[in-house]
């Protein structure tokens, strides 16, 4: 009752001082107590805007009421709004760090579709040239092997013929000095594809090549993912929509400032959130945000506990969570990435002048002794300029 008397003060306050997002607010959070027939019908005038009649209702309600008096432990009182203030400050907190992981995102997803193309071009090219200068290793190597195995079977074969002669037979004493020279001359060349295979995996070029193939195998899945992606293009105003709703509905569902029984829902729900954020599907974000506002709700830890002892406990946790965030928040800040993007004016202009330099790289790695006598013309066909501008509009 006493929260109930406090909002409706605080609304008729509101419309004297006519200040409406104040009583939207107090509207808003009435609606989540149980209410009486006459608070009822002050909410529903509220909505036709009878605000002449809403100011003399609550003064009667307050009136008829106020004999109505509870005792307020003033620490709880004090402990809940510290909780609350803790549970704002963490939704602030994380809705900057997820613009800025969303951010980062947005701009490696730019730089894939951007430059991947020519980027997977020259990792593919560096990666054929390594092969070419480690092919006589690896050749030594699987020539040792194939010897070796070629022993093995020798061994093999001597010693299924062994074992269909008695030890006495004439022939025994004969196959079996030659089955243990196959096995010695089997032992020494297995210590020679050891040493060549040491030699291979100890080679500065073989080491190279095995970097760069498995950074090309990486970039080329990595980059099939960014591109099997749904992209959705926003201008600047959907921009700023998307993340005054995102803010909006992150402060609803934080899995952090609810009551332990909604976490894993609410956890669910925040991991849908920031996907839609991060892939800039403003629609998605307006209908999860729909669901919040209309469907589901979650209740705030502050709002439910009483227990001072609860409340101190859950303060420290907040606390402990926000110097988390704080600490995360400052490691995005010296992420490369995001240095970069802050040193960024144009994100067309940055991305048009890396494409120029990786192609001038991929020109160069194209070129082979038999190639020196190239012109321009000829090497832009072994890069197709249609092959750069398949994103053509701004992302």
């Amino acid at each position: 009752m006493q929260q109930i008397l406090k909002r409706l003060n605080l609304i008729q306050t509101s419309i004297e001082l006519d200040d409406i997002d104040i009583i939207a607010l107090q509207v808003a959070r009435l609606e989540r107590l149980e209410l009486d027939d006459e608070v009822t019908v002050i909410l529903q005038k509220l909505e036709s805007l009878e605000y002449a009649f809403v100011i003399e209702a609550i003064e009667a309600y307050i009136t008829k009421h106020k004999g109505v008096v509870a005792y307020v432990d003033r620490e709880v009182q004090g402990l809940k709004v510290e909780l609350k203030m803790l549970e704002q400050k963490i939704q602030d907190l994380d809705a900057l760090k997820n613009e800025h992981l969303s951010t980062i995102d947005e701009f490696n997803t730019m730089y894939s579709l951007k430059v991947g193309d020519i980027i997977e071009k020259i990792l593919k090219r560096k990666k054929e040239l390594l092969a070419e200068q480690v092919a006589k290793i690896e050749e030594m190597f699987k020539k040792e092997r194939e010897l070796y195995n070629e022993h093995k079977r020798k061994v093999q074969k001597l010693e299924e013929e062994l074992k269909e002669l008695d030890e006495f037979d004439d022939e025994y004493d004969d196959l079996y000095e030659a089955c243990q020279k196959a096995k010695e001359e089997a032992n020494s060349q297995r210590k020679k594809v050891k040493e060549a295979k040491e030699k291979l995996q100890e080679d500065d070029e073989f080491q190279e090549y095995e970097e760069v193939k498995e950074e090309y195998e990486e970039f080329h899945r990595e980059y099939e993912e960014v591109l099997n992606q749904e992209h959705f293009e926003l201008n600047d105003n959907e921009k700023k929509e998307l993340k005054k709703l995102f803010r909006k509905a992150a402060r609803l569902c934080h899995p952090d400032i609810v009551i332990n029984e909604l976490y894993d829902q609410a956890h669910e729900i925040t991991a849908q959130l920031n996907e839609a954020y991060a892939q800039k599907d403003l629609n998605r974000v307006k209908k999860i945000l729909d669901m919040l506002e209309n469907g589901v709700y979650f209740n705030t830890t502050s709002d439910k506990l009483e227990n001072t002892e609860k409340l101190k406990h859950k303060i420290a946790e907040l606390r402990e969570k926000v110097a988390i965030i704080t600490q995360e928040l400052e490691a995005i800040k010296e992420d490369e990435t995001f240095c970069i993007i802050k040193e960024i004016d144009d994100w067309d202009i940055y991305f048009n002048e890396v494409r120029e330099k990786l192609k001038e790289e991929y020109r160069t790695l194209l070129k082979s002794e038999n190639e020196q006598t190239w012109t321009k013309q000829e090497m832009d066909k072994e890069v197709p300029e249609e092959d750069y501008d398949y994103w053509e509009e701004p992302f």
